[in-house]
């Protein structure tokens, strides 16, 4: 145990050290991943010495060779990515003020993934997610704005969450789930008028529509009353009725392929199939946390800080190390 304190405690001193000289390595964090038209689309950022970050826009025809599309887009993050009616829609914006400049929303549109056009839309805020579902793409921003298109090019202001903070978003069974670190979920099924409920835990870190309902993991605790951590799941069959209980499966990220479920939690990735338990596959080679999953033609790719993860079954996995060559 004193090893390890101390093998921290060097590893610490060294990361401060390197990052007060300007020597730190760029880290490249890949939020989210998505396939439509034989191609996966990967979006993130690459952070330069923890001041200021680049976007990463990234595509592939089959997970294991990646090309960058992002050296003429805006210095702002990029947060999620969505396919639908034949069209990749990106969105991002730092949360933040970085060296090079203030924040300010990105949304971008691509019929292949490869070129990129932008969307214009009248929000100063940074735009957090965006969703496809029964025909419409639904943006929200930071502020709770929500914004909606057909075709995934021009976009036009919706509803606003009351609250504002629940800016994630899943779509199952005819509607656009809203979510985030709050204890309750907003549902509706053009983003125009919501319904509030209420959870009986502290917030959500995960939501999916699975098995023809919502799932996810949320917890209780975490406060200053109650620093215990306790973890949930959460579940509705078509997003009006709630429920609860305690327990926790692996979500960052959830995608299905010939009746192969895998899933990633933390450093590692799991698999389960045909309903059985998830076990562990994979574990992150630059021991860093999975953030995404995405399937497509018979292909799993997972991805997250430093390294993209392929894999035809689920169980064996082919490694591309960030940057790319």
């Amino acid at each position: 145990m004193t090893n390890r304190s101390s093998r921290v405690s060097l590893l610490v001193f060294l990361a401060l050290a390197m990052s007060a000289c300007g020597e730190e390595d760029p880290r490249y964090e890949l939020h989210a991943v998505t396939h439509g038209e034989g191609r996966f689309v990967a979006v993130g950022y690459e952070e330069i010495d923890r001041a200021d970050n680049l976007p990463l826009l990234m595509s592939s025809a089959d997970g294991r060779s990646w090309t960058r599309h992002d050296a003429s887009l805006p210095r702002q993050e990029l947060h999620d990515v969505a396919f639908g009616n034949g069209v990749f829609v990106v969105v991002g914006g730092n949360h933040s003020p970085t060296a090079t400049g203030p924040s300010s929303p990105v949304a971008l549109s691509s019929e292949d993934g490869v070129t990129w056009t932008g969307i214009d839309l009248p929000t100063p805020e940074p735009l957090t997610h965006v969703a496809f579902g029964d025909g419409l793409f639904v943006i929200i921003d930071h502020g709770g704005q929500t914004f909606v298109s057909t075709d995934g090019k021009s976009f036009a202001p919706s509803g606003t969450i009351p609250d504002g903070v629940l800016h994630q978003i899943t779509f199952g069974a005819g509607q656009f789930a809203f979510w985030s670190f709050d204890p309750r979920v907003y549902v509706s099924p053009d983003a125009q008028a919501f319904t509030e409920h209420p959870l009986d835990i502290h917030g959500v870190n995960c939501l999916h529509f699975i098995d023809g309902q919502f799932q996810g993991v949320g917890y209780i605790g975490g406060l200053e009353d109650n620093p215990f951590i306790d973890k949930y799941v959460v579940t509705s069959a078509m997003g009006e009725a709630w429920a609860t209980r305690r327990g926790s499966f692996p979500c960052n990220g959830l995608a299905e392929s010939n009746g192969v479920l895998v899933a990633g939690s933390g450093l590692q990735l799991y698999r389960s199939v045909d309903g059985q338990p998830f076990t562990p596959t994979h574990t992150a080679e630059e021991q860093h946390g999975r953030t995404d999953v995405a399937a497509g033609d018979g292909v799993f790719v997972a991805v997250g800080v430093d390294e993209i993860d392929t894999s035809s079954d689920g169980r064996t996995w082919t490694v591309t190390l960030l940057p790319l060559p």
